[in-house]
């Protein structure tokens, strides 16, 4: 089966994406994987691998106005893809933040808005169900997956960082395995 480009380009961007959720999930969830090769190496290509998560997703986004002839100033362009745009928007932000000069400039106001990548998680959430559950293709369960997981074990964070705060310890040192 031929997956077209434009469904590899937002599955690549979504691969991406969970890349860049995976290192603080894993130091939260099993601290004793924080110091494994690929968990270092996805954290300090962090900021690198958002970017391309922005650069894929503009290339999805512009491939699929092509592919389907879509005019964006048609009446129900915005409402049949605003979780689309939400998500180029919020990737824009983080991408254009993901450098050493923004930290330094926004300070905590840095950390705030990347914290937006969650707000993300729910609204790439949305946007694949919306999507892809009516054109399934190879990759859709894999995208159903990721979505699933990345959500799952972003519950699975929140909630240990809340039952550890209650107790006043620290996550990343309370595992005694």
């Amino acid at each position: 089966m031929i997956i077209p480009h434009v469904n590899l380009l937002g599955f690549l961007a979504l691969c991406c994406y969970f890349l860049t959720l995976f290192p603080t999930l894993v130091k939260i969830i099993i601290p004793r994987f924080k110091r494994e090769k690929l968990v270092l190496l996805l954290q300090r290509y962090r900021r690198q691998v958002g970017i391309l998560v922005f650069l894929l997703s503009v290339g999805h986004g512009l491939s699929w106005l092509i592919m389907n002839h879509k005019d964006i100033f048609e009446p129900n362009f915005l409402w049949n893809c605003w979780h689309g745009i939400l998500l180029l928007v919020i990737f824009g932000l983080l991408a254009a933040t993901s450098n050493n000069w923004s930290i330094k400039i926004m300070k905590k106001n840095w950390k705030r808005l990347h914290a937006l990548t969650y707000v993300a998680m729910f609204v790439m959430g949305l946007h694949v169900w919306d999507k892809m559950s009516i054109r399934w293709s190879v990759l859709t369960p894999f995208s159903f997956c990721l979505v699933l997981a990345s959500i799952g074990l972003f519950g699975i964070r929140v909630w240990i960082q809340r039952t550890t705060k209650k107790l006043n310890v620290d996550p990343a040192s309370s595992s005694s395995v």
